[in-house]
């Protein structure tokens, strides 16, 4: 809650197209605002593991466990906006 209202709207467009045998997913992020550094770092961070994990559902069937620690920098970021986060 509240977290649109602060950053504005984003656009996330996946596209994907055949590359030889495979397929190339190209992922791109539209901001409504311009977003602090800080606080696309929690999404640099986030997209890598999502997509790794959609890739192996998409191969094996079984998504992959990521283990990954809480964008530290992102919600202190977002504490700072005076955005709920959890755990803060």
């Amino acid at each position: 809650p509240g977290l649109i209202e602060a950053l504005g709207e984003t656009l996330v467009t996946y596209e994907i197209e055949r590359s030889g045998e495979s397929v190339r997913l190209t992922m791109t992020e539209a901001n409504e605002r311009e977003i602090d550094e800080d606080i696309l770092s929690g999404g640099r961070a986030g997209w890598p593991a999502i997509l790794s994990s959609l890739k192996s559902v998409l191969e094996t069937g079984k998504p992959l466990v990521v283990k990954m620690e809480p964008p530290k920098r992102m919600l202190e970021a977002l504490k700072k906006l005076g955005i709920k986060v959890p755990g803060m």
